[in-house]
């Protein structure tokens, strides 16, 4: 069956990857990297159907595998620079071997016109190893980040420019794939087709599924379960099973109290985090108008006059006053930058009880939302302790029914008595009568 799957991901230095090794693995073939001097070699790879390099019309440099990468690779500066950007494509099933390489050369022919990139194609067959899964047919296409000019790459394509959308460019490119394997599909006479969009925007009510990797579909095709789809139907089943009425009224009520509680504390926290800044900035605000004292009592301590002038009786006569002015200034400023210490040394105890309260609103927060996983677990309990119960309930009936309905056992027949017999009737004796006495 046709399906859709097309991804695009960058080949990125800040990820620790080379474009030079993904080309080497993909097409299975040694490339020699020039840039580190590692010599990537993955020539004894298997399932390689078709490798080649497409470059735009009427460009007359052919390179070679190694030759274009390490080209790119030598045009690349930064050190997180996004040397190829990857197309990975599912091919349809129904197409033949023949069919579905003109149809990936017709897509990386039509990538090549668009962005004037070179591109590197190959195409993987399913695993031989693999029985069961003899449908994941697939492309893996490398296309350069800049446009091929001359004999090499000059600037970078357009779509890897600045300020691109990157969701326009990612849309078009999944509808470009779609729109070319449904052509060449209705080309061959196949009524399969396959869409990009997703199942909302086609309007189809229908569940989407999570996309399974080569062995999970080989377990799966084979008649067994996956065991991330089967804690899924588990879950599920949990979710749909029915919930007495009484308890669901305990689970809503708890449900507003957590909730409120989470409204409460994060009112809280917010208050909590106005002190915090109002404290800080008033410990700067005290900071600043420590320096400004600090200044006041250089300036201060700068001699007025210098030399031998300052040791003659009438200059000192007359730095008298200014001294003790002086001094009185100083014992005042000092006293003032000591109450801004003291206020200072206040504020930071605010800052202190402000984190610490925060910490613990975090905590309380950590607790109520740890609290639901637990809720979630004594409902399934409940739910399975139920279930269990009206199996068992179910169960008993159904035996109780069955032993109403069963026809009673017919007693066993009893043998014939031996007949006796009867006793001869008792014989008659003669009555006497006695005399009376006179």
């Amino acid at each position: 069956m046709a399906i859709y799957h097309c991804s695009i991901k960058p080949i990125s230095r800040s990820k620790g990857r080379s474009a030079a090794a993904a080309a080497a693995y993909r097409a299975g073939e040694m490339i020699a990297d020039m840039r580190t001097g590692e010599t990537h070699d993955y020539s004894r790879k298997r399932g390689v159907a078709h490798a080649e390099i497409v470059t735009p019309p009427g460009c007359a440099w052919q390179p070679t595998r190694a030759e274009l990468w390490n080209t790119a690779e030598h045009a690349e500066r930064r050190r997180d620079a996004c040397v190829a950007r990857e197309h990975e494509v599912a091919l349809p099933l129904e197409l033949s071997d023949a069919q579905r390489l003109d149809l990936t050369r017709a897509y990386a022919a039509d990538l090549a016109a668009r962005h004037g990139c070179a591109v590197d194609f190959a195409i993987h067959e399913p695993r031989r190893d693999a029985p069961a899964d003899q449908q994941n047919w697939h492309a893996h296409v490398l296309c350069t980040t800049r446009v091929v000019e001359g004999q090499g790459l000059g600037q970078k394509c357009d779509r890897e420019r600045a300020g691109r959308d990157r969701r326009a460019d990612l849309a078009a490119e999944r509808q470009r794939w779609a729109t070319l394997c449904n052509e060449h599909l209705a080309a061959v006479g196949l009524p399969q087709r396959i869409d990009h969009r997703s199942l909302a925007d086609q309007g189809v009510d229908q569940r989407p599924t999570q996309h399974q990797g080569p062995q999970a579909a080989a377990i799966e095709r084979s008649g067994r379960q996956p065991r991330r789809r089967r804690q899924r139907a588990d879950r599920d089943s949990h979710q749909r099973a029915p919930v007495p009425r009484a308890e669901r009224a305990e689970q809503a009520a708890r449900r507003g109290l957590l909730q409120a509680g989470k409204t409460v504390a994060a009112e809280r926290v917010l208050a909590a985090r106005g002190r915090r800044e109002q404290a800080r900035d008033q410990i700067n605000r005290r900071y600043e108008q420590i320096k400004e004292i600090n200044k006041e009592l250089k300036a201060l301590r700068r001699p007025v006059i210098k030399g031998r002038a300052r040791k003659s009786p009438l200059i000192q006569l007359i730095l008298a006053p200014l001294a003790l002015a002086n001094f009185a200034r100083r014992a005042r400023l000092e006293r003032e930058k000591q109450a801004e210490l003291v206020a200072i040394d206040a504020r930071r105890r605010e800052l202190a009880e402000a984190r610490q309260y925060l910490s613990e609103l975090a905590k309380q927060e950590t607790e109520a939302a740890r609290q639901l996983p637990d809720l979630e677990t004594s409902r399934r309990a409940a739910v399975a302790d139920a279930q269990a119960q009206m199996a068992a309930a179910q169960l008993a009936a159904q035996r109780t029914m069955e032993e109403q309905h069963k026809p009673a056992p017919a007693a066993p027949a009893r043998p014939p008595e031996p007949s006796t017999p009867a006793p001869p009737p008792p014989a008659a004796q003669p009555s006497r009568s006695r005399g009376m006495s006179m």
